[in-house]
C-alpha cells in the first residue's frame, strides 16, 4: 500500500497514472471487504488526502482561459470522493483512523471539497450525479468533524448544513527465490554417514572458495561495467578528438544501438540482450565506489582504449550530463528507449531479458519523470499494447505457481515462511 500511495502523492505523477493507481488503491485496500488494519492504522491515506488538496485546488481555480486536464478532473471529481466516502464510512473505530492526529488535514479537506462543490465547473454540470456525490462526501466529512469535536474555520459548518440537497444527497523479488532453491538443494542431498560427512566438508569448502573469489571478481566486474557505462555516455571517447568517427559516434551510437536491439542478432542471443540492457540501465543509476583493484582495472582500461574525456574515477565525474538524471532519461526516451522496453516485453523474451527490460523501465521512470510517463502512457494506451499487459500477467501467474511449488507463505508483515511441500505437509502455502 505504501508503494501505491508513494506514486499517487509524487508531485510529478501525471493524472493518467493517478487514475490507475487510485483505482488499484480503492479495490485492494479501501473497499476490499476485509478488516485491513494497515489502511486505517497507518498514515498512508492521510498522506494521500493531504496531496489531494493540491489537485482539488487546481480544479477550483480553473476557468474558461485555464482549462484543466480531463484526466485530472476525473481523478478529483470521481475517484477522490469515492475513496474518501468509503474510507470514512468504513465503520472502523476512531482510534484506528487517528482523526485527531490529522485534524488539520481533515479541516483542509472539508474546506477544499466544499470549494469544489461550489466551483464553476461543478455547478455548471447538467447532470446532478456529480453534485450528489460531492454533497454526500462533504456531509460525511462534516459528520466526522462533529463527532471528533473538530471546529471548522469561519462559517464553513453552517454553509455545509445549508447546502442544497434538492438534487440529491449522496487503491521482494528474486532474493527469496534463491534462498528457497538453495534450501531445497541442501535438503535433497540428505547427507548422512562418514562418506557423506566428507562430501559435506568438500561442498562447504568449495562454497567458501567460490564466495571468496566472487567477492574479488565483483569489484573487477563493477570496474569493467563502469567503463562500459561511461562509453555509452560518451562513445566518442573511443576515437581521436574531432575526427569524423568522433562526431559520428557522439550523435548516433545510442540511437543506433537501440534500433538494432530489434534485429535477429539480439533476438537469438539472450546474454547479449541482457548485457546491453544492463548497461543502458547503468546510465541511469548512481555510480558505485570501487576498491583499489577495481580502480586499477578501470584506469588501465580507460588509458588503453579511451581518450581523456572520461574521468579515471567514476565518483569524480561531474559532467552535467552524467549528473542530471532527468536529462539522461529524456535523451534516452528521444532515442527510443521507452519503445524498446515495451517491445522487449511484448516479444515474450526469456526471464532474464524480461527482468532487465522491467528494471530498465523502472530506471527510466525513476524520480517521476513526467515526459517519460506521458510517453509510456500514450504507447500503452494503444490497442496494440494488449500483448504487453498479457506478458506481465503471464509472468505474474508463473511466479505465483513457483511460490506454490516452493511452499512459501508471505505473512502480512512481509516475512517469508518456508514450509515443507511433502504430501503430508500442513503448510498454509497449499491455500495460496
Amino acid at each position: 500500500m505504501d508503494e501505491v500511495v508513494r506514486v499517487l502523492v509524487h508531485p510529478d505523477c501525471i493524472p493518467q497514472v493517478k487514475n490507475v493507481y487510485i483505482r488499484l488503491l480503492y479495490s485492494c485496500y479501501v473497499d476490499c471487504g476485509l478488516d485491513n488494519k494497515e489502511t486505517f492504522a497507518k498514515d498512508h491515506m492521510w498522506s494521500l488526502f493531504n496531496s489531494c488538496c493540491t489537485d482539488i485546488t487546481k480544479i477550483v481555480k480553473a476557468g474558461p482561459l485555464t482549462p484543466v486536464d480531463p484526466d485530472l478532473k476525473t481523478y478529483v471529481t470521481v475517484h477522490i470522493p469515492t475513496v474518501m466516502y468509503t474510507f470514512f464510512e468504513s465503520g472502523q473505530i476512531s482510534a484506528l483512523l487517528k482523526v485527531q492526529a490529522h485534524r488539520e488535514t481533515l479541516q483542509d479537506l472539508v474546506e477544499r471539497m466544499y470549494a469544489l462543490f461550489m466551483s464553476r465547473f461543478v455547478q455548471e454540470q447538467e447532470s446532478d450525479s456529480l453534485r450528489e456525490t460531492l454533497d454526500r462526501c462533504i456531509k460525511l466529512l462534516h459528520k466526522c468533524c462533529k463527532e471528533e469535536v473538530i471546529v471548522l474555520p469561519g462559517k464553513l459548518s453552517d454553509n455545509i448544513q445549508a447546502m442544497s440537497t434538492s438534487r440529491g444527497a449522496r487503491t521482494k523479488g528474486l532474493l527469496w527465490k534463491n534462498r528457497v532453491l538453495e534450501k531445497k538443494k541442501a535438503t535433497q542431498l540428505n547427507l548422512t554417514g562418514p562418506q557423506d560427512n566428507i562430501n559435506r566438508t568438500i561442498i562447504d569448502g568449495a562454497t567458501n572458495v567460490m564466495a571468496h573469489l566472487g567477492e574479488q571478481w565483483q569489484s573487477l566486474t563493477l570496474a569493467e561495467q563502469s567503463v562500459l557505462v561511461d562509453i555509452f555516455h560518451s562513445p566518442q571517447s573511443l576515437f581521436t578528438f574531432d575526427s569524423k568517427p568522433y562526431h559520428k559516434a557522439m550523435n548516433t551510437f545510442c540511437k543506433s544501438l537501440i534500433e538494432h536491439m530489434d534485429s535477429e542478432v539480439f533476438a537469438s542471443d539472450e546474454e547479449l540482450s541482457v548485457y546491453v540492457l544492463r548497461n543502458f540501465r547503468g546510465m541511469l543509476e548512481k555510480r558505485v565506489d570501487l576498491d583499489e583493484s577495481g580502480v586499477q582495472l578501470r584506469v588501465k582500461l580507460l588509458r588503453t582504449y579511451c581518450n581523456v574525456e572520461i574521468s579515471l574515477l567514476p565518483v569524480e565525474d561531474t559532467s552535467p550530463e552524467v549528473l542530471n538524471l532527468v536529462a539522461i532519461q529524456n535523451k534516452l526516451k528521444d532515442y527510443g528507449m521507452a519503445e524498446l522496453v515495451i517491445k522487449q516485453i511484448m516479444t515474450s523474451p526469456p526471464a532474464p531479458v524480461f527482468l532487465e527490460a522491467m528494471l530498465l523501465g523502472v530506471a527510466l521512470l525513476n524520480g517521476g519523470n513526467r515526459t517519460v510517463q506521458s510517453s509510456l502512457w500514450t504507447k500503452l494506451s494503444e490497442p496494440s499494447s494488449e500483448k504487453f499487459f498479457q506478458e506481465i500477467y503471464n509472468h505474474f501467474e508463473t511466479s505465483q505457481q513457483e511460490i506454490k511449488s516452493m511452499g512459501l507463505v508471505i505473512q502480512q508483515e512481509g516475512d517469508i515462511v518456508y514450509g515443507a511441500t511433502d504430501g503430508g505437509s500442513t503448510s498454509p502455502a497449499a491455500d495460496l
